[in-house]
C-alpha cells in the first residue's frame, strides 16, 4: 500500500478492501494454501468482509510550552486506534 499524496475532494471514499477468510486444517503451511480453498465449491466455508476506507486529515501541531518544540494532539474520544 501507499499513502495517498492529497485527499479526495469531497473526502467521500468508496474504497475499501475485501478480506477472505477459511478454517485450514490443522498443521497447514503456506504452501498448503491455495487460491483454490476461497472458491465456493472448494468445500471450505468462507468468510468474506468488506472494510470501507476511511479517510482522517492529519492531526494540529502545537509547540510544546516545555520543552519549545512541536507535538502532535491527540484527539479524545475518537474511538478505537488501529495504531500501536
Amino acid at each position: 500500500m501507499q499513502a495517498q499524496t492529497e485527499a479526495p475532494p469531497d473526502v467521500e471514499s468508496k474504497d475499501s478492501f475485501f478480506i477472505q477468510s477459511i478454517v485450514a486444517r490443522a498443521r497447514a503451511t503456506t504452501k498448503d494454501i491455495t487460491s483454490e480453498m476461497f472458491e465456493e465449491k472448494s468445500g471450505y466455508e468462507v468468510k468474506k468482509y468488506k472494510l470501507r476506507v476511511l479517510y482522517v486529515p492529519p492531526e494540529p501541531a502545537i509547540a510544546s510550552p516545555d520543552e519549545g518544540r512541536i507535538q502532535g494532539v491527540a484527539r479524545v474520544g475518537s474511538g478505537p486506534s488501529l495504531h500501536p
